[in-house]
């Protein structure tokens, strides 16, 4: 599904439809353009799909909840053969269904995401630190996300270097 990488805003509704191939920087790209963003991957250049139809957790999700919260809409070619829609309000069990469960249901080509408007930068990269400085990095993530009530989001991750 790779080359189905269409992405499309919809600035009136606040949309964006992608194909079953787009990766996430397609998505964020077309939709920053236009200051809008939705709950995407935290890492740009995976699928759509996988994350999508798992649950998946963003950058945004703190405040719109999980990917699978923004999907308005799935396209999907079924085992035998047919193309249907899967939506809230038509074929609303296989909707429930691939919103965690997704790819044992059928081929997604194409997902509709809710957009958010995005007015502020989203900024993000690494910062490596010692071992003994942990705790005090943890204490500052802790104290800092208790004061943003869902307006901002962090991860931290704690791995040690290979010993040579």
């Amino acid at each position: 599904v790779t080359p189905m990488n269409r992405v499309t805003v919809d600035l009136e509704k606040k949309t964006a439809t992608a194909g079953g191939g787009a990766r996430w920087e397609e998505v964020d790209v077309g939709l920053g353009e236009v200051g809008l963003a939705t709950v995407g991957g935290r890492v740009n250049n995976t699928g759509i799909g996988g994350l999508t139809l798992g649950g998946g957790y963003g950058w945004l999700s703190n405040k719109y909840g999980l990917v699978f919260d923004n999907l308005l809409s799935a396209e999907m070619v079924l085992a035998d053969g047919r193309i249907v829609t899967a939506l809230s309000r038509k074929n609303p069990d296989l909707f429930w269904a691939i919103r965690g469960a997704g790819q044992r249901f059928g081929a997604t080509t194409q997902f509709v995401f809710q957009a958010h408007d995005l007015d502020c930068p989203v900024w993000a990269g690494q910062l490596v630190i010692k071992h003994d400085k942990y705790k005090t990095v943890v204490a500052f993530i802790n104290e800092f996300l208790a004061k943003v009530d869902g307006e901002a989001s962090m991860a931290c991750a704690c791995a040690t270097a290979p010993i040579s």
